[in-house]
C-alpha cells in the first residue's frame, strides 16, 4: 500500500491504529510502549550440488547434506556470535529437496527467519548467514555459489509512549485496568509498524485477547497456561468467538473516537 502511494493518495494520518488478535483470555487487552515486536527479515537460500543416482554418492556434491549442515550452523549464530544482552531469533522454518528416496537431487532450499531489534543485531546476523551460507557450500565442493534472496522484511514495532497510552487509558475506563496488560516486548514481527514509519505518525498497537479464559487461573502474563494455550499460526489455535468477536469490534471503534475526540 505505501509503495503503491498512499501517503500520495491520502493526507497523513494523526495515529495508527493497529489491533491483532492473540493466545491472551478473551476480555483482555494488551499493548508495550516503545519496541514492542522485532524486526523481521526472510529469507531464501538456494543450494546448488550435483544429482546423482543413490548407489553413485561418489558422482555427487549432496545438496541434502550440505543443507543439513548448513542448518546445524546457522544455529550457532545467536548463540555464538550476538551478545546475550541482545534478543535475535534464526529460525529455519523450512527445508525442500529431492523426491524420490533412491536419487541424490541437484539442488535444495531453505528458508529462514530472522528477528531482531537492532540494526548492528540485525547486520551482524546477515553478514554471518551468508558467511555460513557460502563456507558451508565451499566446504561441500559445490560447483555453484549459493543464492540468498530476500523474501520479505518488515521493521521493529515501535508503539508510541503517548499515543498508546491514550488508547490503553480508554481501554481501561471501559474494560477496567485489571484487564488491562502490558505484555512486554515480544519477538513475533507485524507489518503494520511500516504504516506508520513511512509518514512519521505515532503508532499504537495492541494486542485483543482471544482464548477461553477458563483456560487461565491468574489472566495475567504470568499465567502459565500462555505455555500450554496454542498460539497464532499453530493448527489448534482457535479463538473464541463471543466475547472475542464483540470486544474486538468494540476496542477498534473505541480507539478511533477517541482519537476522533
Amino acid at each position: 500500500m505505501v509503495d503503491d502511494g498512499l501517503w500520495d493518495r491520502f493526507p497523513k494520518p494523526d495515529v495508527v491504529l493497529g489491533q491483532h488478535v492473540s493466545p491472551l483470555p478473551a476480555g483482555k487487552i494488551a499493548g508495550h510502549p516503545g519496541a514492542s515486536y522485532a524486526g523481521s527479515d526472510s529469507l531464501r537460500v538456494k543450494l546448488v550440488g550435483r544429482g546423482a543416482h543413490g548407489s553413485m554418492p561418489e558422482a555427487s556434491v549432496d545438496p541434502i547434506v550440505l543443507a543439513a549442515a548448513t542448518v546445524m550452523r546457522l544455529q550457532t549464530v545467536i548463540s555464538r556470535e550476538i551478545p546475550s544482552t541482545a534478543t535475535a531469533v534464526l529460525t529455519v522454518g523450512s527445508i525442500h529437496a529431492g523426491d524420490a528416496a533412491n536419487v541424490i537431487p541437484g539442488e535444495a532450499e531453505i528458508q529462514l527467519n530472522i528477528r531482531s531489534y537492532n540494526e548492528t543485531v540485525r547486520g551482524k546476523i546477515l553478514d554471518s548467514v551468508g558467511r555460513i551460507v557460502r563456507g558451508e557450500a565451499a566446504a561441500a565442493g559445490a560447483p555453484e555459489d549459493p543464492t540468498i534472496t530476500e523474501i520479505e522484511r518488515f521493521p521493529v514495532v515501535t508503539n508510541d509512549p503517548d499515543a498508546l497510552g491514550k488508547t490503553l487509558s480508554a481501554f481501561a475506563d471501559w474494560l477496567g485496568a485489571t484487564n488491562i496488560l502490558d505484555p512486554g516486548a515480544g519477538a513475533g514481527s507485524e507489518d503494520v509498524g511500516i504504516l506508520a514509519t513511512s509518514c512519521g505518525a505515532p503508532l499504537s498497537y495492541w494486542l485483543l485477547g482471544g482464548a477461553d479464559p477458563s483456560l487461565f487461573t491468574t489472566g495475567d502474563m504470568t499465567d502459565p497456561a500462555l505455555l500450554k494455550v496454542p498460539s497464532n499460526h499453530s493448527p489448534h489455535y482457535a479463538p473464541v468467538i463471543d466475547p472475542t468477536l464483540d470486544i474486538g469490534v468494540r476496542a477498534l471503534v473505541l480507539a478511533a473516537r477517541t482519537w476522533l475526540g
